[in-house]
């Protein structure tokens, strides 16, 4: 994601990006310490004008922290979730509530299956969904009564471009 100046970055490969910021949404338990200027834990950060709330997510482990990711800058506001078969608790959502841009993994062994994502969206009512697709997307188009508009190599918007509620599903190819 890139606003101004600002860049972040969601459980990248690497960093060549130079991002501001680098948000890692799984960590192993035992090392959870991180290079500067990632974020690897729950809390409250402020980095580079961006506010940033990691709640961890009630499908952790001991071995493995998973952070759902409350974001907000120049007034957007983002959720972005872990890989997860199972919706937040009400702790989290909460947290996350009414997001412009909804970040989630679908599908596949370690997203949420079709039923879930659209649950999760009615409860949330995003402005626009971009899955991180972990199979392919035809149950979540099915479930969500949407035809694929086609992907897009990135997904540039203005606030007042995005239509509240809408949950128009923007498509990244990776």
């Amino acid at each position: 994601m890139q606003s101004g100046d600002a860049v972040v970055l969601i459980d990248p490969v690497n960093n060549r990006s130079k991002a501001d910021l680098v948000l890692r949404t799984e960590v192993e338990s035992k090392n959870p310490i991180a290079p500067e200027g990632e974020i690897t834990l729950p809390g409250e950060y402020e980095v580079s004008g961006v506010e940033v709330r990691g709640m961890q997510m009630q499908d952790s482990s001991s071995d493995v922290v998973k952070i759902a990711y409350a974001i907000e800058f120049e007034g957007i506001h983002f959720a972005i979730l872990p890989k997860t078969k199972e919706i937040p608790s009400g702790d989290v959502l909460r947290e996350i509530e009414e997001p412009d841009v909804l970040i989630l993994p679908v599908n596949g062994k370690e997203g949420l299956d079709g039923e879930k994502t659209e649950k999760l969206i009615r409860r949330l009512e995003p402005s626009a969904v971009v899955p991180v697709a972990l199979g392919p997307l035809t149950e979540l188009y099915k479930t969500l009564g949407k035809s694929p508009e086609g992907k897009s190599d990135k997904f540039t918007f203005k606030i007042k471009d995005l239509k509240p509620k809408e949950a128009k599903v923007v498509e990244l190819t990776v």
